[in-house]
């Protein structure tokens, strides 16, 4: 499994690396991503396509503009014919995480902020909201954040988005590691890892092996184009 970050940059310096990111990608992706409105919006989405399509080109030997990627039925990207080469994207705040392995992966990176922690009662199962309220002040957003994260990660990794209910499974602790269970079923074969981007930034992933590397390998821009030899 491989692991790598990009912290978005100041909107000017953005602009100097634009177009040259736009041009590894398919024309009509450009097309979408030119029509955010938002620049931070238009930047997180466009370093992560850019991302995608460098580290998937210099696996599959392409050109990062020449590869084909497809959308499954609930919307996750995926390529055809390529079984043991799996990734996910995910973006929040100020930073773009990409996630590859040869099995399925799962990855979502959330801000750390304020809530209204009514929106647990919706979204969590019982135990979880129980184990949120015995909590209080910052372990409480922690944890909100953690599971959160866990529960996002588990969603893209089976590829179902929010069609299928968060509050539909219990993410639990055991033994220093997170794992979930449907009611009181343990599901053995899937696995977590929290990541922190920095301290307002946390990384969940997800994966059917319990093998994760030890950090993310965070890049730079300049370093992220120099891969794609440009």
């Amino acid at each position: 499994m491989e692991l790598y970050a990009i912290h978005i940059i100041d909107e000017a310096d953005f602009e100097s690396f634009k177009d040259t990111l736009l041009n590894l990608l398919p024309v009509k992706q450009q097309e979408r991503i030119t029509l955010l409105k938002k620049p931070t919006d238009m930047q997180r989405s466009l370093l992560g396509e850019a991302m995608c399509r460098i580290f998937l080109s210099e696996k599959l030997k392409r050109k990062p503009h020449q590869i084909e990627l497809f959308k499954s039925e609930k919307g996750k990207p995926f390529l055809k014919g390529n079984a043991n080469l799996h990734f996910n994207i995910s973006h929040s705040g100020n930073w773009v995480i990409i996630g590859l392995d040869k099995n399925e992966i799962g990855v979502d990176v959330e801000n750390v902020r304020k809530m209204n922690y009514r929106i647990a009662q919706r979204f969590y199962s019982q135990e979880e909201y129980a184990a949120l309220n015995a909590l209080e002040g910052e372990a409480k957003q922690k944890f909100f954040f953690k599971l959160w994260t866990i529960k996002e990660s588990y969603l893209k990794f089976l590829g179902k988005g929010l069609t299928k209910s968060l509050g539909s499974f219990t993410v639990f602790e055991q033994d220093g590691n997170f794992r979930i269970k449907h009611e009181n079923s343990l599901d053995e074969n899937i696995f977590f890892k929290i990541y922190h981007a920095d301290p307002e930034h946390l990384l969940a992933v997800c994966s059917n092996e319990n093998l994760f590397p030890k950090e993310i390998t965070t890049l730079h821009i300049q370093e992220l184009l120099k891969r794609a030899d440009l």
